[in-house]
């Protein structure tokens, strides 16, 4: 910025040097925990460490709020542009994700402090999720430098009301139009302002609903599955086949199997077709995967985090993407449903972790969690609808 530019690189560097030192001293010392399983002087040391990074972490926690505060104050000028812009969305997201990754931190806190009183060598479980969180920061950060700042955005912010109303309970578009009915309304999508939905946005509305109401049945049966009184239910994970089909069939209308013409060789020619194909695949991974781990006894504790991780990245991919500008307003009502369920999914990912690697009520709290943020993800996909400018 042209103004003020001493301070604001004073800010930054405070800032970004703080998260480096937090991030990197959270990452090495899970990395330490793993080494010390083949390297015994690692294993002695690592209590010591975990000490000092509490102590470390403390310190650049505060240098953290030190430099962010004021630079959240300068590039958001009040309340609406926090609730009503990109910006103000992702910064949302992303003090959400820290007061997460600082609760774990409380909690590796107390366990350093047990090590010193008790000399009760502490587990690296909470310090591994507490690292996962705060690389998701850093890319959430990084989506940050991509996008204007809300004091640059006036005009094209949303109201508060038009967020809520973004999410608010409303019933599901369960009718499609028909093909034809779509690509006439594509043809015209030129128009920017739409006072009525078109058949485009009733054909998206129609296939983020249907997914919503296949994702939502999925995560029922997974809450049931965490009563422990319907066995049966652990079977969950198979219902994300039946949403493959259904995102793999429907995902983009302008190639195979839905456009009149086109065959599954030309469509290969077309990527954002690639991009909705291998999209649609990975629920069928995700969910074979999982159900073998959770059906199949001594299947291999490596395989239960293939849910977590992919649930991550794709939170991850969420979190950081963002729309075009050229309809300001409709773009960023559209954006923050993503931003939604993308920390819904990394919170989901980071419960279902914590429930494979902690024992007891914990690990039950936990993946309890993740279970509701698979519904929470459902609500919004059902509740979706395509902002009009």
């Amino acid at each position: 910025r042209l103004e003020q530019r001493e301070l604001l690189m004073s800010l930054t560097t405070v800032h970004r040097t703080a998260g480096m030192v937090w991030v990197g001293a959270a990452v090495h010392l899970v990395l330490l925990w793993r080494r010390g399983k083949r390297d015994g002087s690692a294993a002695n040391f690592w209590p010591e460490a975990f000490a000092r990074f509490v102590i470390l972490g403390g310190g650049a926690l505060a240098l953290l709020f030190a430099g962010g505060v004021p630079l959240a104050l300068i590039y958001v000028d009040s309340w609406r542009g926090l609730i009503g812009s990109a910006y103000g969305s992702v910064l949302i997201a992303k003090w959400t994700l820290m007061a997460a990754a600082l609760a774990l931190a409380f909690a590796n806190f107390q366990a350093g402090r047990r090590w010193r009183k008790a000399l009760t060598i502490p587990r690296p479980f909470f310090a591994e999720v507490e690292s996962i969180l705060l690389v998701v920061v850093l890319f959430a950060a990084s989506a940050l430098a991509a996008l204007p700042p809300a004091v640059d955005i006036t005009k094209q912010r949303a109201t508060l009301s038009e967020v809520v109303q973004s999410f608010a309970p409303k019933m599901p578009q369960i009718t499609s139009p028909s093909l034809t009915e779509e690509q006439a309304a594509s043809a015209e999508s030129a128009v920017v302002a739409r006072e009525q939905s078109s058949a485009e946005e009733q054909w998206s509305d129609y296939n983020h609903n249907v997914t919503g109401l296949i994702l939502l049945g999925i995560a029922l049966i997974a809450l049931l599955e965490s009563t422990g009184h319907a066995p049966w239910a652990r079977h969950w994970p198979l219902g994300f086949l039946v949403l493959a089909a259904f995102v793999l069939f429907r995902s983009d209308p302008s190639g195979w199997p839905l456009a009149p013409g086109v065959g599954i060789l030309e469509s290969f020619g077309k990527a954002s077709w690639v991009q909705h194909k291998i999209a649609g695949s990975i629920p069928i991974a995700l969910g074979l995967m999982e159900w073998r781990a959770r059906t199949v006894p001594n299947a291999g504790s490596s395989l239960s985090f293939a849910f977590p991780i992919l649930s991550i990245a794709g939170g991850l991919l969420l979190l950081t993407h963002a729309h075009g500008a050229f309809e300001m307003k409709a773009e960023y009502l559209t954006q923050i449903s993503h931003t939604a369920m993308g920390m819904f999914a990394v919170f989901m990912g980071c419960g279902r972790w914590l429930e494979i690697r902690v024992d007891g009520p914990v690990g039950r709290s936990a993946g309890l969690g993740a279970r509701v943020m698979l519904v929470l993800i459902a609500l919004v996909l059902v509740f979706y609808r395509e902002p009009l400018a």
